[in-house]
């Protein structure tokens, strides 16, 4: 028995997003949107707000936007770097 995200994701759809798929979707979304790549669909996007909606990628999208941003790549080296920033 495969447990694995691609057991579950096969294709973007219509529907309603589960729990489930959006976890997936949060925890390997590099994996999935190469995938998606592969198989020449659009890939999900943490730029794109009705991405991040549907797929609850928030708090994903403001992590990475951090990074980008400010070049940070460590979680902790952001949480002082935007207090510093605050204060």
């Amino acid at each position: 028995m495969t447990t694995h995200w691609h057991a579950s994701w096969s294709k973007p759809h219509k529907g309603k997003i589960t729990d489930t798929e959006k976890e997936l979707v949060r925890d390997h979304l590099d994996e999935i949107n190469e995938r998606l790549a592969g198989q020449g669909l659009r890939a999900i996007s943490l730029t794109d707000p009705e991405h991040v909606e549907r797929y609850g990628l928030q708090d994903l999208a403001r992590e990475r936007n951090l990074e980008l941003e400010f070049g940070l790549g460590d979680e902790a080296d952001t949480e002082t770097s935007v207090d510093a920033k605050v204060a």
